[in-house]
């Protein structure tokens, strides 16, 4: 028995060397992951481990999507690949969904993402989407071209049907029938027109536009101020509340404050100084001058000198009683405008001195 401890006291050296080691080294399945844990998340291909990944992996995935296991960070619609579960995805996973249409519609999705054709034709009741309806391979919207329609009995009834105008079935094809880019109502369909098949200049801001048409036709500032690049229509800027072509823009044109003071920079545009409401040019008319500061100075802004200020408008030199608006104007109109009125009348304003006679 004695001689044997020495073995039996190895022995029980090994083992706790062997159980130290252990200690020292971490648990694999509770340590820091070496890959991220949304990586781990998309490695799992069982709905069971995917909705027990805590518990069995130590690793938080958001759920099962239908055919994989989404990770709690990207998760997207399109991952979703089970109608049920898309349909209750944001009570189930916390993503967000139109819902399913042939496949899971995220936010944002157009008719053209809708793959199932009784979708489709239910589309504006369950997704908020106004479309045509089905073209054969694929959910058309209002706007599309027939050539998309791949199916002859329905390119024969495009109109009836989807509303979308063709000139019939060609064999492989339905063919297009022209339709004026004014009447296309979308952006989506405007710029493939004018980029694929270069019927139209562009996308305006708020219509469709011919090519050559003005520049005033655009309502976006955005697109006004590169109008050359994007539509081929050229112009000198942004004024305010309308893009102006150097054929006939003049500074009367510019509404607001910040562009009419800085019009020769902005526009190439010498203007005068800004009126209250307008930007004025030398020679414009005093009645454009809304504001008491500019009419006392209108000789040097408009080169026009003035009788003074009305009450709503800056006076000529020519304009008489019935032009003041402001019955403390009108009551102080000799010491203010030089202007002998007859009083103010509580209907017709401020009178002429004759008419309180009559």
């Amino acid at each position: 028995m004695l001689r044997a401890a020495p073995a039996a006291v190895g022995v029980l050296l090994l083992a706790c060397g062997q159980l130290a080691a252990a200690l020292r080294t971490p648990d694999q399945s509770k340590a820091a992951p070496s890959r991220s844990q949304d990586g781990r998340c998309l490695e799992i291909s069982d709905r069971e481990t995917c909705e027990n990944s805590r518990a069995r992996l130590n690793v938080t995935c958001r759920g099962w999507g239908g055919s994989a296991c989404l990770p709690r960070r990207g998760a997207k619609a399109e991952s979703i690949t089970d109608p049920a579960i898309c349909e209750q995805a944001l009570l189930l996973l916390g993503v967000e969904t139109l819902g399913w249409g042939g496949k899971c519609l995220a936010p944002g999705a157009a008719c053209g993402d809708i793959t199932s054709p009784h979708a489709c034709g239910d589309s504006k009741a369950r997704f908020g989407l106004t479309c045509a309806g089905w073209g054969g391979s694929s959910c058309l919207a209002p706007d599309d071209s027939a050539r998309l329609i791949t199916n002859k009995t329905i390119c024969e009834n495009s109109m009836a049907w989807l509303g979308i105008p063709s000139q019939g079935w060609l064999g492989l094809f339905c063919r297009p029938k022209f339709v004026p880019c004014a009447e296309i109502r979308t952006e989506q369909r405007c710029k493939e027109l004018a980029g694929k098949h270069k019927v139209c200049a562009g996308w305006g801001g708020h219509s469709c536009l011919e090519h050559g048409s003005l520049a005033r036709s655009i309502t976006s500032e955005s697109i006004c101020q590169s109008s050359t690049q994007f539509l081929g229509i050229p112009s000198i800027g942004w004024s305010g509340s309308a893009c102006l072509s150097a054929e006939d823009a003049s500074c009367h044109d510019i509404t607001d404050r910040e562009v009419c003071e800085q019009s020769a920079k902005r526009l190439g545009l010498k203007c005068a100084g800004w009126g209250g409401r307008a930007c004025l040019m030398r020679g414009s008319p005093l009645s454009m001058i809304r504001d008491p500061a500019a009419c006392k100075d209108s000789l040097a802004i408009t080169g026009t000198p003035s009788l003074g200020w009305g009450g709503s408008s800056c006076l000529e030199a020519n304009d008489g009683c019935a032009s003041i608006t402001s019955k403390k104007i009108c009551k102080d109109s000799r010491s203010r405008l030089g202007l002998t009125c007859g009083g103010w009348h509580r209907k017709l304003g401020c009178l002429e001195q004759e008419l309180m006679h009559h």
